[in-house]
């Protein structure tokens, strides 16, 4: 059958809906899946995107009237398009968005509001896994988690957010979201709830994390409370959570205090974690629970890691380089 005669069919067959309507029901879709309200903000994003491109480009305001062309041809539009920023997207981003359209187009087929799906001619674009860069060693943490000032509330709160992203290798969005009933301090336990693709997980602290977490729970907390009702376990000096944009800068702000020169960042501190695990023998599927990665592959990335590390020892040690 022509693609004409398809396109044809899909327009006096499918459910007659409003073109916006399309991305209400999509929306009441995700919630009713349980998604989180900041995926189902991402999706309906790259498909409000896609929407204005088929205006701009084809002259179509009508989801249901693309076709497999325009989405390969969209696709092409990606790999060339100029973001806001005045850089070109990257693959991570071109592949958020076809990953999206994909969500969208499976729900119009599977609620009869398309006869076809036309994002079944796509090839997802492949990324490459590079390796984590600048990983601190073991005495550049050390150096870290030194300069807090323990002597104030703010510098024993700071030493506290460095021991647990040390400890568990949580993101900074999943550290901003604890809240004190998560912590279990007899079994030196956290839970961490709707982490990355909305599962809950729990994690161990370190002896010394949670000796900190316990000093700051009983003496610190309650004074950056002032009196206030709050469940986030992190407080801000003036009270209430902490956003993941502070978090940065705290680990940014004592980096350089260290005279760490390597480019530190929250997600760095994970980095270092798995690694430094990895490098003292751990399994390396405790880690991928540890870190909450749904794919043992995307945690074997650390493998790699450690043999660049050992790779460096080898060559300043071996014998055969001295002579």
């Amino acid at each position: 059958m022509a693609a004409a005669e398809v396109a044809g069919l899909v327009e006096n067959s499918a459910v007659i809906v409003p073109a916006g309507g399309y991305l209400q029901r999509f929306r009441e879709y995700l919630q009713a899946l349980n998604f989180r309200e900041k995926t189902i903000e991402l999706y309906l994003r790259h498909t409000t995107r896609f929407q204005r491109y088929l205006r701009e480009q084809a002259g179509v305001d009508d989801l249901a009237k693309a076709t497999r062309e325009q989405t390969l041809s969209y696709q092409q539009y990606l790999v060339t398009a100029i973001s806001t920023h005045g850089k070109q997207y990257s693959v991570q981003t071109q592949l958020l968005n076809l990953c999206s359209l994909r969500r969208f187009y499976r729900f119009m087929v599977r609620h009869d509001l398309m006869l076809y799906d036309p994002m079944t001619v796509i090839e997802l674009p492949r990324q490459c896994q590079r390796l984590p860069r600048d990983i601190l060693t073991k005495h550049e943490v050390q150096r870290l988690l030194a300069r807090p000032d323990l002597g104030t509330l703010r510098g024993y709160r700071d030493r506290v957010i460095l021991e647990i992203f040390y400890a568990t290798g949580m993101r900074a969005g999943e550290l901003r979201n604890l809240d004190v009933y998560d912590v279990d301090l007899s079994n030196g336990l956290v839970m961490i709830r709707q982490g990355k693709g909305g599962k809950d997980r729990v994690v161990p602290l370190t002896v010394t994390a949670t000796e900190y977490v316990e000093g700051y729970i009983r003496q610190v907390r309650p004074r950056l409370l002032r009196g206030r009702a709050d469940e986030a376990l992190i407080l801000r000096a003036s009270g209430g959570r902490m956003i993941t944009q502070q978090l940065l800068e705290i680990v940014k702000k004592y980096a350089q205090r260290a005279k760490i020169k390597k480019a530190l960042t929250c997600h760095g501190l994970r980095h270092a974690c798995a690694t430094h695990l990895l490098e003292g023998g751990a399994d390396i599927r405790h880690i991928q629970e540890l870190l909450g990665h749904e794919s043992l592959e995307t945690t074997q990335i650390y493998t790699r890691v450690e043999i660049s590390h050992l790779k460096k020892i080898h060559a300043k040690y071996h014998p055969r380089e001295k002579f």
